[in-house]
């Protein structure tokens, strides 16, 4: 499609079908409908954008070299599919939301700046070792318990990250099998559900912002460190124990409720 294409006020059956969007500037309307597979492959570098409704992609969802797939503001695109390619050079952007449902982990390429959410509701999933540019939210809608895994290596957050129970099913967001360095550029929550737990591995992870373990537990494990290095970071810590503390260029550090450390705790 070298233009527009828009799935409002109709039903779209896409079996087994790829669309194709070869327009350096286009938009696609996504009409809440579901395609097979969806390509962004401009004849040269463009910008693809989702725009005044939503769209699922139960197949492949590839992004070309050089390209950007934009969501826009309010708009959601869900990812059901097995396959997100996403090139070194390749962009998913905007204000919009990228729900990735797969079971495979997400790709360590490409730019991912748009909001991100691991949505665990039908299967386990796997946090990639990668820099993620825009908010991050782990949830789990369901009623069985799921693990998101995060991968060997450092995995960054420069946005925030949200583990959230948004059904009735936990969800565990784990570094124990690969014991990731993490980066936390935002805020790290746990807004909503009582069966939230992070589980840290041996690895450091190292926030810039502040971090809620409201309705969350957290297991640290023997080498991991919770460092600060923002000015005035908050620790809420809903009575959780931590491996170690450290408090590194933070001139005036808040922890909100009671706090057992087994290491070191250091004030640098």
């Amino acid at each position: 499609v070298a233009g527009k294409f828009s799935m409002a006020g109709g039903t779209v059956t896409a079996t087994n079908t790829t669309l194709a969007m070869s327009s350096t500037s286009a938009s696609i309307v996504g009409g809440s409908q579901t395609l097979n597979n969806l390509t962004i492959d401009p004849s040269t570098a463009g910008t693809i954008s989702l725009a005044t409704s939503d769209l699922t992609v139960s197949g492949t969802l590839s992004v070309a070299a050089g390209d950007t797939l934009s969501l826009a503001s309010g708009r959601t695109l869900t990812h059901t599919g097995a396959t997100l390619t996403l090139p070194d050079t390749a962009t998913i952007s905007g204000s919009g939301t990228l729900v990735y449902r797969s079971t495979t982990a997400f790709p360590t390429t490409g730019n991912a700046s748009s909001s991100l959410t691991f949505d665990a509701t039908a299967n386990d999933q796997t946090v990639s070792a990668r820099t993620y540019g825009g908010a991050v939210k782990i949830d789990n809608s369901g009623t069985l318990s799921r693990s998101v895994t995060l991968s060997a290596g450092t995995v960054t957050f420069q946005s925030t990250l949200d583990v959230a129970e948004s059904g009735s099913g936990s969800v565990n967001l784990t570094g124990a099998a690969n014991d990731p360095t993490v980066n936390l550029t935002g805020d790290l929550t746990c807004s909503t559900g009582t069966g939230n737990t992070i589980t840290t591995g041996a690895g450091t992870w190292t926030a810039s912002g502040n971090v809620n373990l409201t309705n969350c537990t957290l297991t640290t494990e023997s080498g991991n460190a919770l460092t600060f290095n923002g000015s005035s970071p908050t620790l809420t810590t809903n009575s959780q124990t931590f491996n170690g503390l450290n408090f590194s260029g933070a001139t005036t550090p808040t922890i909100s409720g009671n706090a057992t450390a087994n290491g070191n705790v250091t004030l640098a």
